[in-house]
């Protein structure tokens, strides 16, 4: 007797767990969830891996990383082109975020296009990334975000130089990578909110005028 009351009651157990991880499953999924629920999940794509904030209102990814092989090698082209949607199930999420260190090291790309939607940077994004020559930043991209060693130990400013006005090298809409120009004084445009590290590092500059639209002066911006 008391062996089928155990077994009773494992079944009304499992029973209860089924209905709960439906609940939670349905709330994840389903599109009659409330507008405040949101989830987090991650994919890899054409190897690279995406983490996803899922929500009804709006959804995003932020590149987190690339796939490495069983030997260790990175599995991504060497020209890498992220897309500006990618799709979880039936969900699309854009994509607006390149995560801290996602790309660092990875020794085998050589060109890398950003979509439009790239809002945010984070720091030692590109890093190590020694073979990286060209990096395409769209100029309508408007980054609340930019962080620093971003292209650190990459060949990416020689790119940057060649497509720059006056010496200067403006990312997107609202980011001043560097100044190369040989003025001794320089007024940083009213866009700017961002001013990347070790942006005037030796240019000799001997006086700079700011705005107040700058969010932060990283490490080494003067040195």
């Amino acid at each position: 007797m008391k062996g089928i009351s155990k077994k009773i009651l494992a079944i009304i157990i499992a029973a209860i767990l089924t209905m709960s991880v439906f609940a939670v499953s349905a709330t994840a999924y389903e599109d009659d969830y409330s507008e405040d629920d949101y989830f987090y999940t991650s994919m890899i794509q054409d190897g690279i891996y995406y983490d996803l904030t899922i929500s009804n209102e709006y959804s995003y990814a932020t590149v987190s990383g690339y796939e490495l092989d069983e030997e260790g090698y990175p599995t991504l082209d060497a020209c890498v082109t992220i897309p500006e949607t990618i799709l979880y199930e039936d969900i699309e999420a854009t994509v607006t975020e390149i995560g801290f260190m996602a790309f660092a090291d990875c020794y085998d790309i050589r060109e890398i296009v950003l979509p439009e939607t790239i809002d945010c940077i984070y720091d030692y994004a590109f890093s190590g990334a020694s073979h990286l020559e060209k990096v395409v930043i769209p100029e309508t991209a408007m980054f609340v975000y930019f962080g620093e060693g971003v292209f650190e130990y990459t060949p990416a400013l020689g790119y940057f130089a060649e497509n720059s006005d006056n010496g200067e090298i403006i990312l997107g809409q609202n980011v001043l990578y560097a100044y190369l120009g040989n003025e001794k004084s320089y007024t940083v445009p009213e866009e700017i909110d961002f001013i990347a590290d070790y942006c005037f590092f030796m240019s000799g500059i001997e006086e700079i005028t700011l705005t107040d639209n700058i969010y932060s002066i990283p490490s080494f911006a003067f040195a």
